[in-house]
């Protein structure tokens, strides 16, 4: 018989950090005087920093693209090769648009803070392709493979066994294991 699962404690909510002191009390620095404010210069330092950003968040969204596009492609091919293929433009067009528009520059870096989250995706979805390969369900030549796997190390992968074992390219379970060894 199945033993119940214990409960988890519920985790507090997260909080944002204070961006403002609490009104009515003034900020003091040294000795009782009220503290300086840090002032925003707008000279080309800051808008040096703003480009890179900007040039980041281009990078991460074509790469969000490519991404969307070969997850999607098995199930919709169509929308998924367009993804991929037109991926830096529409990246491109965006980061136009964030360039004039500083609501959306904002809106911008504050997803950014987050595409970690989309590259543990890729990854897990990568050893997930990877599995289905080893237990051949997936072939090793279809596009899912190449894409999310990468031509590199299916090569390495693939090559290395077609020249040990005279075999050529299939599921990696049907060809012959070197003399001597066993799984066991």
């Amino acid at each position: 018989m199945m033993e119940p699962e214990p409960e988890l404690e519920e985790l507090p909510p997260l909080e944002e950090p204070a961006l403002r002191e609490p009104q009515g009390k003034a900020r003091r620095g040294q000795r009782g005087k009220p503290a300086r404010r840090a002032v925003r210069s707008s000279t080309s330092s800051s808008e040096g920093s703003r480009e890179g950003q900007l040039k980041r968040i281009g990078a991460e969204l074509t790469e969000a693209f490519v991404l969307l596009g070969t997850v999607a492609t098995p199930f919709v091919p169509v929308t998924g090769t367009t993804l991929v293929a037109r991926g830096p433009l529409g990246s491109d067009i965006i980061i136009k648009i964030a360039r004039k528009d500083e609501r959306v520059f904002r809106a911008l870096l504050a997803i950014s803070q987050y595409t970690v989250w989309g590259e543990l995706a890729l990854f897990v979805g990568a050893l997930g392709v990877a599995v289905t390969v080893d237990l051949g369900q997936t072939d090793p030549s279809s596009f899912i493979a190449q894409r999310m796997i990468g031509p590199d190390i299916l090569g390495a992968v693939y090559g290395a066994r077609s020249s040990a074992n005279g075999a050529g390219q299939g599921n990696p379970a049907a060809v012959a294991a070197p003399a001597g060894w066993s799984p066991a």
